[in-house]
């Protein structure tokens, strides 16, 4: 795995594989300022050409209302660097997490040192990510999707050329990791759990209000949030002006076993983003049998079923959401109705070997594009008398 750059301690992860997957990355920047200045020596001199050839894609993608140039021009040094470690390593593939810089990057180390195949993953909407995508997937050899909508959107904002290297490849879990979990202990109190970061965008307040709602009627219900964001201060605040301070509850961030053991152990799982391109966390819940309860937002409508995977309620709607939690709570027939019937739709759509074989199937292929294509113009170079191919020396290099 390669990182451009390494990430602060807030911003690490907290699950089990975090520091293994550290130690197996390498990180781009920050650089020695030796190694700095030797990889500029070397596109200077030895390698003008593709450093002239960088600089000519920086140019396109700022048209394209892409990144300022001083931006990206600022990546041609750790490209640089990937280019070497690709060469050393005999890559084949480089896949970039996202379309903005990790995908910059990848290109420009394809101009230094070419022969590899690129491919990439939009997981957010397109305007997320920081312009000229018309330049980005023009390049790439590859562009995989988390959703359907997003895919749906592509062939309106995009060329058919691109379209046609465009692949739904649905981010999911694997269910046999995730198997249905037994049945949730006793209520009251009903216990609801939301996961994500602590962010407006989240909805928390709404989900924090109707749990207020809800026990001014009489019901024991329970809410723990996992997170850690930076709405704390504000949620913390709304919990203590509703008087929820023994019944909502902010765990912080948590790894991932923990994340599992407390979606296991509710009765419900709620999500009230505003907005959200996909939710992970909502298959993830799905996946247990939780039930789970969702806004309209882009990914969770289409993740969920309503009234036959999971509840939908509209965004920013307090009181549908309370109407909803209430009906999980006086029909338990229709929480295990949901819980099955929301396990059954991940295993059918969601489970991630679906989507990882849409990636490999389709790396595969270009990779294989791509040597037939090396070796169609090795065999129409013209031969030397030894039968080798007639380069100049600075070619062969």
């Amino acid at each position: 795995m390669v990182s451009t750059r390494r990430p602060n301690d807030r911003d690490c992860a907290r699950h089990q594989w975090a520091a293994d997957a550290a130690e197996a990355t390498t990180y781009l920047w920050p650089m020695p300022l030796l190694r700095i200045v030797l990889a500029a020596a070397s596109l200077l001199t030895r390698r003008l050409p593709a450093l002239l050839a960088c600089i000519a894609l920086c140019v396109r993608m700022r048209r394209d209302n892409g990144p300022p140039l001083r931006e990206s021009l600022k990546l041609v040094i750790p490209a640089h660097r990937l280019a070497v470690w690709i060469r050393r390593n005999n890559i084949r593939h480089v896949h970039a997490a996202t379309p903005s810089g990790s995908l910059i990057t990848t290109l420009l180390a394809r101009r230094i040192s070419p022969g590899f195949t690129v491919a990439c993953t939009v997981n957010a909407k397109f305007n997320w990510w920081g312009g000229a995508l018309n330049v980005k997937f023009n390049e790439a050899d590859a562009i995989f999707v988390v959703v359907g909508w997003m895919q749906q959107q592509a062939s309106q904002d995009f060329s058919p050329a691109i379209n046609r290297k465009l692949h739904l490849a649905r981010h999911g879990v694997d269910t046999r990791d995730w198997p249905e979990r037994p049945a949730p202990p006793p209520a009251p109190p009903f216990q609801i759990v939301s996961v994500g970061r602590l962010h407006f965008s989240k909805g928390y307040d709404d989900t924090i209000r109707a749990v207020a709602a809800l026990r001014s009627t009489g019901k024991d219900v329970r809410l723990a949030i996992l997170g850690e964001g930076p709405e704390r201060k504000k949620l913390e605040q709304l919990i203590e002006s509703l008087d929820l301070d023994d019944a909502v509850t902010l765990t912080g961030s948590v790894p991932e076993h923990e994340v599992r053991a407390r979606i296991e152990a509710a009765h419900l799982f709620v999500g009230a983003s505003h907005v959200e391109a996909l939710g992970v966390v909502y298959i993830e819940a799905m996946a247990l049998g939780v039930p789970t309860i969702a806004t309209e937002a882009d990914g969770p409508k289409e993740i969920i079923q309503e009234g036959t995977s999971g509840l939908l309620v509209p965004i920013k709607d307090t009181e549908t959401l309370t109407r909803a939690i209430e009906r999980i709570i006086d029909d338990p027939g229709l929480a295990a109705r949901l819980g099955k019937a929301g396990r059954q739709r991940i295993i059918e759509h969601y489970d991630s070997r679906i989507g990882a074989k849409t990636v490999y199937e389709t790396i595969a292929a270009a990779a294989q594009e791509n040597d037939n294509r090396s070796r169609e113009s090795n065999d129409a170079q013209p031969k030397s008398n030894s039968g080798r191919s007639a380069r100049s020396p600075s070619t062969q290099r």
